[in-house]
């Protein structure tokens, strides 16, 4: 019988198959808050040899992007995979690459809301 934590790790599999990463946002509900426990157990060193290599067999990202919210991460890491797919950012999808400039949603430790900026790799032509 399977445990818990294999369900789980079946679950985001098949989450990676679709999404092409491992970035869960937590407001997906059990996969989300799963994905976020094993980065705090592997922060607390609270994890496994053997469930680390298997989260790392899936290009599983340990940090993500310090206080941004879970879509921004979802995003850039949608980013990422397109870019790296293509190798060019400037022949991946102009807009995309645009709506990630800035983040205006994002709120700091403290409550207050304020604008990120992500770097961008590569120059974006007009067009």
């Amino acid at each position: 019988m399977e445990s818990a934590w294999d369900d789980r790790y079946e679950e985001l599999k098949n989450f990676k198959t679709l999404n092409h990463h491992c970035n869960v946002p937590q407001k997906l509900g059990k996969l989300g808050k799963w994905v976020e426990k094993q980065r705090q157990k592997y922060r607390q060193g609270r994890l496994s040899e053997q469930r680390i290599q298997l989260l790392e067999e899936l290009n599983f990202q340990w940090t993500i992007f310090g206080n941004q919210n879970d879509t921004t991460a979802t995003i850039v890491a949608n980013l990422a995979n397109v870019v790296n797919q293509s190798g060019d950012v400037e022949n991946s999808s102009i807009s995309a690459i645009e709506s990630l400039k800035y983040d205006t949603n994002s709120i700091s430790n403290d409550g207050s809301q304020h604008q990120t900026v992500i770097p961008m790799a590569g120059k974006i032509s007009d067009g």
